[in-house]
């Protein structure tokens, strides 16, 4: 879970000594608002299998006719299986959202996340001297501007956001990267990691295939 995948940082406050511990939220508005547009769509699109199979069971003729013809069964089964794995994935990924809350530990020298899930956990740990410096990082959005302290990391999905604000100074900014022992790095740096991570290994092979 990439670290602008989180709203909110709990204690407010800067960090002024470590070990801190930090426990941040996913935005579930946002979250809330995709499911309530997934669930009718997957309702709309899954019910008529149901009422087909229904009507298979009240209907002799028609499970004669079935039973004449299994390839259209078998493509009927294979149709809801799509469907339900296409629509099923997203709206998990989505109810995943609405619980995630993450735990960020820090002292001198390692970083611990675990994200809590409602269907699994994740931990890791990752020394502290190995993550390439702070950023600050200004996003907007519909909602507004806010200012974010992100820790960078080498593997862009192990980048850690520490802090949240409607404005950092350069004081503040300076402080946490005394605190942390890393160096100012620019926001930047977040995107390019992002685009110089590796494709999956399927996705290369397609693109092999493709030239």
């Amino acid at each position: 879970m990439g670290s602008l995948s989180f709203e909110t940082v709990l204690p407010h406050a800067p960090m002024t000594a470590l070990p801190v511990r930090l426990e941040q939220s996913s935005p579930r508005m946002a979250a809330a608002l995709q499911l309530s547009m997934l669930v009718p769509v997957a309702l709309a699109l899954i019910t008529p299998f149901f009422f087909l199979g229904a009507h298979l069971v009240a209907d002799q003729t028609s499970r004669s006719l079935l039973a004449d013809r299994p390839a259209t069964m078998l493509q009927l089964g294979l149709a809801l299986v799509v469907w339900s794995v296409l629509l099923g994935w997203p709206v998990k990924r989505v109810i995943s959202r609405l619980s995630l809350k993450r735990r960020v530990d820090i002292d001198t020298t390692a970083v611990t996340v675990t994200d809590r899930g409602l269907f699994a956990d994740q931990t890791w740990t990752a020394p502290l001297q190995t993550f390439t410096g702070l950023a600050h990082h200004i996003r907007a959005s519909m909602s507004g501007v806010r200012h974010e302290l992100i820790l960078v990391h080498p593997d862009a999905v192990r980048s850690v956001l520490i802090a949240v604000a409607p404005r950092f100074s350069q004081t503040d900014v300076d402080a946490a990267c005394a605190l942390l022992n890393r160096p100012e790095v620019p926001s930047k740096v977040l995107y390019r990691l992002r685009a110089e991570r590796p494709l999956p290994t399927a996705a290369i092979t397609l693109s092999s295939r493709g030239a």
